[in-house]
């Protein structure tokens, strides 16, 4: 199956409710379980250097900077998970982290498994729907399912059935935009 980001959501959802997580922040560490990875923090990784993934002798290691804010080692974790999960081969190298505008399909949509798996469609969506529409909402939210206010904005506009949209930029240039819809699964608009 060719991916897009319709399957990378849909891949998302077959292990959350694999894993059924009934609790937030979701552990991210049952999901690496379920699918066979260990998650090793590394203390010696720069501060451009969140994490990676690779395999050996049949089993996945997924690597995250301990440096990092715990929100970002948790999203790396899932997002490396992604790569596990939907085959998508890492092109880490060819972007930076930080811009959407700039990184390759496959990272986008391993970005989109990742917030599905932290900000769980079941757990989430009741949480958003209740929240004023509002950032200081959308950073509540994200503190508490302990996710990056980025991922956690998108995630809003994807699943609350009030029309809005999260638009993302980069040095004052539209860089990704989430249009919301009520059906919880949505085509973005990236650059």
């Amino acid at each position: 199956m060719a991916m897009d980001e319709l399957g990378a959501v849909l891949k998302a959802r077959e292990l959350v409710k694999k894993v059924n997580p009934t609790t937030f922040p979701v552990p991210v560490e049952v999901y690496a379980q379920h699918v066979g990875a260990v998650i090793r923090p590394q203390t010696d990784l720069g501060p451009d250097e969140l994490g990676w993934s690779f395999q050996s002798d049949g089993k996945h290691y997924i690597c995250t900077n301990a440096n990092d804010k715990p929100e970002r080692q948790r999203f790396t974790v899932c997002h490396e998970l992604a790569h596990i999960v939907l085959g998508l081969r890492s092109d880490h190298q060819a972007s930076t982290w930080w811009s959407y505008a700039k990184r390759p399909p496959a990272e986008i949509w391993c970005d989109i498994f990742a917030a599905e798996l932290l900000l769980p469609y079941g757990l989430f969506k009741p949480q958003a729907e209740k929240s004023l529409i509002s950032l200081a909402a959308i950073d509540d939210l994200a503190a508490r399912f302990r996710a990056s206010t980025t991922a956690t904005g998108s995630r809003y506009a994807a699943v609350v059935s009030t029309p809005l949209a999260f638009v993302l930029s980069e040095q004052g240039v539209k860089a990704g935009v989430k249009v919301g819809q009520s059906s919880g699964v949505k085509v973005s608009q990236w650059g």
